[in-house]
């Protein structure tokens, strides 16, 4: 009887070390977490603002940046028969002035083969046009005045010939454009007068059902126009 009543006042007891042992089991060991994301949260939440990304610094020998801006292309620079001279003549004394890829004999105009002659300030020289119809530029003064005479060899003896400014200036006596016929040489003349504004000054010339050809004269400076196209 009294071995009973021993076993029954141990079983509470039993019970409770029991309950001790796997609460104790359950809560997370402290000791055992990482003292590097103690401190992580630690200075997280002592954080004052947002924080900042900083991009790293770009070597200043990168090649993005390191490399200079191209040269101006010289080719690409228009010649003006004022600055340019050639040693080519035609049989009846007209300097011929040529684009620098053009090869005598094999035009770079795929149109009809037109040939422009032009007297201004005592020169006398003969062009041809370029892929998109444009002869080389001329340099005259600004408000001088020029002789063209353009030949189109496909051209009919008395079709016309439409002849109009694209920039200022005007076109004999002070007309805005001009409506020639061919002669029985299959060329037409007319005078040009530029603005007395620096720059560009063109002038197209069109046969009805061609390609338009342009004439181009600079009207200031040599030397502001070498400037102007670069």
């Amino acid at each position: 009887m009294k071995r009973k009543l021993i076993l029954a006042a141990s079983v509470p007891l039993l019970v409770l070390v029991a309950l001790l042992v796997f609460r104790r089991s359950a809560a997370p060991d402290s000791a055992s977490t990482p003292a590097t994301e103690s401190v992580a949260t630690k200075k997280g939440s002592d954080l004052a603002g947002p924080a900042v990304l900083v991009p790293p610094a770009e070597s200043a020998s990168s090649p993005e940046i390191a490399a200079a801006s191209p040269a101006p292309d010289a080719s690409r620079l228009y010649t003006a028969a004022l600055l340019a001279t050639s040693d080519e003549f035609t049989a009846d004394g007209w300097e011929v002035i040529r684009y620098p890829d053009e090869v005598p004999g094999e035009p770079l105009w795929a149109g009809e083969p037109v040939v422009a002659r032009v007297e201004f300030e005592g020169r006398r020289v003969q062009l041809t046009p370029n892929q998109l119809g444009e002869f080389p530029r001329l340099n005259v003064a600004a408000g001088a005045g020029a002789r063209v005479r353009l030949a189109f060899p496909e051209g009919t003896a008395a079709s016309p010939v439409i002849i109009a400014p694209l920039d200022g200036g005007t076109v004999e006596a002070g007309q805005l454009s001009l409506v020639r016929e061919l002669g029985t040489d299959h060329a037409v003349g007319f005078t040009y007068k530029a603005s007395t504004y620096a720059g560009v000054h063109r002038v197209q010339v069109r046969r009805p059902g061609q390609a338009p050809v342009v004439l181009e004269f600079w009207a200031g400076q040599p030397e502001i126009h070498h400037l102007a196209q670069r």
